[in-house]
């Protein structure tokens, strides 16, 4: 029987990686035309030429700040790990991560796998990379809950009684903001790390 000693878990990996990276990047072409082959070119070059001056540098200068935000979750997660990451590497992984996700969809398992293939490639350990991860979903879902909470709490929506929400959209928001307090609460008081049973 034939042996095949280079076929090895790092060796399919390495094969697996790049092949996966493509196909993330086909199906994010395919996302962009799916939104945009109802459009001709002529209409959205007009389009774009619609846009007064003044909103248009205000977009752009807003895009850039929040790419700039974007990069602050890995920024502080490469950070609390103590790695030696170049800012340049952590505000690629986090622009190009988030943008083909949000494109894509799935945005939980997108995210993850492109962080995963970037900071693998950059030396990081699979725990490493999972605590970056999870450090950057829990600082988005906190940020999620910040703003739901104050939004729920200041300008409560009116939720369809076919629903049967079980509690008042008002009591939702103050539910979300007492969780972030909670959570800044800890952090700024105790030192140790969270536990969940064996975890």
């Amino acid at each position: 029987m034939k042996k095949y000693p280079n076929l090895t878990l790092k060796g399919i990996t390495r094969i697996a990686s790049p092949l996966f990276s493509l196909a993330l990047f086909g199906v994010s072409i395919w996302a962009i035309y799916d939104q945009l082959h109802q459009y001709r070119l002529g209409e959205v070059v007009q389009s774009v030429r619609d846009i007064p001056i003044r909103q248009g540098l205000l977009a752009f200068g807003l895009m850039l700040l929040n790419c700039g935000l974007m990069t602050c979750y890995d920024t502080l997660a490469v950070r609390y790990l103590r790695q030696s990451v170049t800012y340049r590497k952590m505000a690629f992984a986090a622009i190009v991560s988030s943008v083909i996700s949000n494109n894509v969809g799935f945005a939980l398992l997108a995210n993850s796998a492109l962080r995963y293939r970037f900071y693998s490639t950059w030396g990081l350990t699979p725990m490493q990379v999972a605590q970056i991860i999870a450090f950057c979903n829990v600082s988005y879902g906190l940020g999620q809950m910040t703003v739901g909470g104050v939004v729920f709490w200041a300008e409560p929506i009116s939720v369809p009684k076919i629903l049967h929400f079980p509690i008042s959209i008002h009591l939702l928001g103050a539910g979300c903001l007492a969780v972030v307090a909670s959570y800044l609460i800890a952090s700024a008081f105790s030192q140790k790390s969270l536990r969940l049973w064996k975890w």
